[in-house]
């Protein structure tokens, strides 16, 4: 049976208090709920990855219409056209957000990881 109190809501925005609950202003939150517990970017994605490392699934909100997607091995990846990895973060990800240029249009529930960077390069 699902319930709904069996679910923590995570967000990442610079534009609210971290380590406060707010609401997360997207069309997909029509309740306009405010139990979203806000983590600096950093926190955000540890969260994620240690979730799933413990064999939870993790629901995300997420832009799919932007350059990255490699469909047919599942992964998304950082083009080198593209903002240089190690210029993202909190900041170039509010910025976007604020510019519309990353937009919360799709749903991708988490599963598991694997790391397809050696499978696409033919690495042993």
């Amino acid at each position: 049976m699902l319930l709904l109190n069996d679910y923590v809501n995570f967000m990442s925005r610079k534009s609210y208090r971290y380590y406060t609950r707010q609401v997360y202003p997207t069309v997909y939150n029509w309740w306009h709920s405010d139990d979203y517990y806000n983590l600096p970017n950093k926190d955000f994605y540890s969260l994620i990855k240690n979730a799933i490392k413990k064999a939870f699934t993790v629901g995300i909100g997420g832009d799919y219409n932007e350059c990255g997607l490699v469909g047919e091995y599942d992964l998304g990846i950082i083009p080198s056209f593209d903002l240089p990895l190690k210029l993202i973060d909190q900041d170039s990800r509010e910025m976007r957000i604020c510019n519309h240029i990353y937009s919360n249009d799709h749903a991708t529930h988490f599963i598991g990881i694997k790391d397809r960077y050696k499978e696409m390069n033919n690495i042993t």
